[in-house]
């Protein structure tokens, strides 16, 4: 073969080889970017279900407030109806949730139902990252007759958890027992400060420690 044709068939050929390696960059690359697409459209609509999932389960939440605010508000009325002449407290309190190690926030309020016995329905928003956690506490105190300067209580009540951890896992709302023990320090005011003690019993167990101030 004269060497001006085996040289035409090699650059022939090396041009083929150079074309078909191109076509296959070309591919890969388009391969890739559908991948790359693929997985970004994935993401969006894991995060677009998680964000559907969390809405909703808010939304079931929110559905079950008014049926606590109704049994909290017909026994408020109801202790009021009978005992008018004495009036109910409100107060606000801080603190920590000892087992989850955080502080938190409330606010309650203390109404009289006779016979030394105190309806005590409260809300404590704790203070947790990645999520939300908070308490309805419907207590009743028993104050202990004293001839000291402090008021001294034990008492218990229903306790609705709720929790809504950040990330893929569900809210859920759970049912447990409050078990507590306070001490009171009246001053020539109205604000009266006060240390309590509580036992949550429920699905997952704490110990609360809480300062507050009744007005």
């Amino acid at each position: 073969m004269p060497f001006q044709s085996l040289k035409k068939d090699v650059w022939y050929n090396e041009n083929q080889i150079i074309k078909t390696w191109n076509q296959i960059e070309n591919g890969s690359g388009r391969m890739i970017r559908e991948t790359q697409e693929n997985a970004f459209c994935l993401r969006v609509e894991v995060k677009l279900t998680f964000l559907v999932e969390k809405g909703l389960s808010e939304m079931r939440f929110i559905k079950e407030i008014p049926s606590i605010l109704f049994i909290a508000i017909f026994l408020l009325i109801f202790s009021n109806l009978n005992y008018g002449q004495e009036y109910m407290t409100f107060g606000v309190r801080t603190g920590i949730y000892t087992d989850a190690e955080e502080l938190f926030l409330g606010t309650e309020m203390n109404t009289p139902l006779g016979h030394d016995v105190y309806f005590n329905p409260n809300l404590e928003y704790v203070l947790v990252d990645g999520g939300t956690l908070m308490t309805f506490n419907f207590d009743f105190d028993y104050v202990f007759p004293s001839s000291t300067v402090f008021n001294i209580w034990a008492g218990g009540g229903p306790a609705i958890v709720y929790t809504n951890p950040d990330g893929p896992l569900n809210s859920k709302t759970d049912l447990g027992i409050n078990l507590l023990f306070g001490m009171g320090f009246p001053t020539r005011g109205t604000i009266i400060p006060y240390v309590q003690a509580k036992a949550l019993l429920g699905e997952q167990d704490d110990f609360v420690l809480a300062f507050g101030l009744r007005f």
